[in-house]
């Protein structure tokens, strides 16, 4: 039987993989497991090859010009006749060029970049962004709050967007490899600076918990990049009571998760919030910001509070939490890596 042969955009894919970049190794990673399929890649960066070829890459297609450059999706327009040969092509971000060859599939994760949009963003969400929207077999996106948003802008998307959530990867329903007791009471947050992910709001909270002589630690990652000067400054208390998480393996943040009093995700937008899923595969207390997208997770062990910039509210979840005796609950987040690219494939084929 012959297999369909798909081209997959892979050029967000690295070694800090997170967001657009993990759900596109996550998929490439199940679907070379089919037999069914042939996988392609489009790539920039050689790291992103390295990662992906021992995958069992049938062809891959390098640009100059890497992810979210602006001039990118020219580059791509200007190269799609390379793309005839294959069956489907799907790009797996919000960047695309406008018209392909062959059958397209777009994922769009959010619109979080239109919360406030710059001149260049307007200009290519509602011109090349917009064209490629309309010219794609299907558009899929990540959660029931994203779809909302993305039919707010582009209505014409009624009859052809669907929501497929993301899922983890098969190591995070296995048992802990790594296990240790807890030697202090540790809030854990994963994420970046972005604006739009609030961690200065959190920051702030854990400050006045500090200050009134609260005893726990801050475990923070911020994808490889270090504690902005700015919170540093607010503080020696900040830089005394958080530690760093700089590349933890898989094994590592499992463990975390498993000894935190909870993890917090003050974001003011997001489309799907994978620490959310990790911790609570995990059975990991969780306190969020009362969003949509956070709502969609259901699960005993969430707690809300809002609006996401409401420093007295999230400071009375976490004091709530710390002083409490620390709780252990049973996973409920199921969706595995290749239950979400089963999923996902059906696409290929319509």
């Amino acid at each position: 039987m012959k297999k369909i042969s798909v081209l997959l955009d892979a050029r967000m894919v690295s070694s800090q993989t997170h967001g657009i970049g993990r759900y596109t190794y996550q998929l490439i990673e199940s679907l070379s497991q089919f037999d069914s399929y042939q996988i392609s890649i489009i790539y920039h960066q050689q790291t992103t090859l390295e990662l992906l070829k021992p995958l069992g890459i049938h062809q891959a297609i390098r640009t100059l010009l890497s992810f979210a450059h602006p001039m990118a999706f020219l580059e791509l327009q200007a190269r799609s006749l390379q793309f005839r040969p294959f069956d489907v092509v799907h790009w797996t971000s919000f960047e695309a060029p406008a018209w392909t060859p062959s059958p397209s599939i777009i994922t769009l994760h959010d619109l979080i970049h239109l919360r406030n949009p710059s001149i260049l963003h307007m200009s290519y969400f509602f011109g090349p962004l917009k064209q490629a929207l309309k010219n794609a077999r299907s558009v899929l996106t990540v959660s029931e709050h994203s779809k909302s948003e993305i039919l707010r802008h582009y209505p014409f998307l009624n009859k052809k967007i669907f929501v497929i959530r993301n899922g983890l990867e098969a190591h995070w329903f296995k048992p802990n490899s790594i296990e240790s007791p807890p030697n202090e009471k540790t809030v854990l947050a994963l994420g970046n600076d972005k604006p739009h992910k609030n961690l200065n709001t959190l920051i702030r909270a854990c400050l006045k918990l500090w200050e009134e002589k609260l005893d726990f630690k801050l475990a923070l990652s911020l994808g490889g990049q270090d504690i902005p000067r700015s919170w540093s400054a607010m503080s020696p208390l900040v830089t005394k009571n958080t530690i760093l998480l700089r590349n933890a393996s898989e094994a590592a943040l499992k463990s975390l998760y498993a000894e935190a009093y909870c993890l917090v995700s003050p974001s003011l937008e997001e489309g799907f919030n994978y620490p959310i899923a990790e911790a609570l595969s995990q059975g990991c207390k969780v306190i969020c910001s009362d969003i949509p997208a956070h709502r969609e997770f259901q699960a005993p062990h969430i707690q809300f509070y809002g609006p996401p910039q409401d420093l007295a509210s999230l400071k009375a979840r976490l004091k709530e939490t710390l002083t409490a005796p620390r709780q252990t609950f049973r996973p409920y987040f199921e969706q595995t890596s290749d239950s979400f690219a089963q999923q996902v494939a059906k696409f290929y084929t319509v």
